[in-house]
């Protein structure tokens, strides 16, 4: 018997980090705007006034928008679609030089996200109203389409061409690109901005007070709106930006048969990873970079290896395990405050 437990996007708004007061003691106006894209709800909160603030708003949305016209795998004008369906497609520079930033990342963290997945993921079912647990036959020859190195991006044609049965996803990395565009939206705007996106998160410029940012973590126990802890996040300086990305296993999950499967799948195993954690949140200065690394981190757990990866990119994280016990990276630990007293540290000897 299945019970599904998916929630819908419009009800993700932001699936792991809450905007909880977004500019702490700046005491200046803002206008908020929401928009539905790529599946999940973008919302835009902007320090300006309200017609400079649609203005953005609307550059904002072109842009998630162009990403999603690019590098969807659900979207039917997106050459990723087109590749997935036929095995080969066209694409024009700005798709083979994402997909590329891609596979670049993904070679930098061993393979642990993948967006060749494709096919898996389709198997499994996680973003359609009927999931369920392939056999295992199904997953084996899923498994065999997967491979960075069976993708081709012809950068001299311009076309992404599949090996056969493979499918792409970057679901992994779509939301953290198209926060990207949002800075390039807002980059030569003298107003500071939140943008949230899904489970991302994009801070844009400082709050004026020389005060902080506060970000809450979701409580992977609780519910949407429950934080269990707060970053407060102080700008260096005027062109401070920042993103942050929130992986969990409450996301996306389905039970059959008495057994709950969560949508972050392993590239290794096919299978929704095995691990003590059930969120990470990652703080890094891009976006890509960011929805990468919260997912890497998850899939590879709290250990050295996981630590360097982020390390190598300038990052931090904050891992929490099913134990309601957290573990905060170095460059976090004077901005973080527990809310939640049933919360206790994780200890972590490297």
């Amino acid at each position: 018997m299945k019970k599904q437990t998916l929630r819908r996007a419009a009800a993700l708004c932001c699936a792991a980090l809450l905007l909880a007061g977004a500019c702490s003691g700046c005491g200046r106006s803002f206008t908020e705007r929401t928009a539905f894209a790529m599946g999940s709800v973008l919302t835009a909160r902007i320090y300006a006034p309200e017609e400079q603030a649609e203005k953005l708003f609307g550059r904002i949305t072109d842009g998630v928008n162009g990403v999603d016209r690019r590098i969807s795998a659900t979207n039917p004008d997106s050459p990723v679609y087109a590749a997935n369906h036929t095995g080969s497609s066209n694409a024009d520079a700005y798709t083979l030089n994402k997909l590329g930033d891609i596979v670049m990342v993904c070679n930098i963290l061993n393979g642990t996200v993948d967006p060749t997945v494709g096919a898996l993921t389709e198997l499994w079912g996680f973003s359609s109203d009927t999931p369920r647990k392939p056999t295992d036959g199904e997953i084996q020859a899923a498994l065999e389409t997967v491979g960075l190195e069976k993708l081709l991006l012809d950068d001299v044609n311009g076309s992404i061409i599949l090996s056969e049965g493979q499918k792409l996803d970057p679901g992994a990395f779509g939301k953290g690109i198209a926060l990207d565009e949002a800075y390039l939206a807002l980059h030569t705007a003298t107003y500071s901005a939140v943008v949230t996106f899904g489970g991302s998160v994009l801070l844009f410029g400082a709050p004026k007070s020389g005060k902080s940012w506060t970000v809450g973590i979701r409580d992977p126990f609780k519910g949407e709106n429950d934080s269990f802890a707060t970053l407060s996040l102080t700008p260096d300086d005027d062109n401070y930006v920042g993103y942050l990305s929130t992986s969990g296993s409450y996301e996306k999950n389905f039970t059959e048969n008495g057994v709950t499967y969560h949508h972050i799948l392993s590239p290794e195993t096919g299978y929704p990873v095995e691990t003590d954690l059930v969120s990470v949140t990652v703080c890094a200065g891009g976006g890509l970079s960011s929805d990468a690394l919260s997912t890497a981190c998850f899939i590879n757990g709290l250990n050295e290896t996981t630590l360097r990866w982020l390390k190598s990119f300038g990052a931090e994280a904050v891992f929490v395990n099913k134990d309601k016990q957290y573990y905060i990276t170095d460059g976090l630990k004077d901005c973080f405050t527990l809310n939640d007293d049933s919360f206790s540290p994780m200890d972590h000897e490297g």
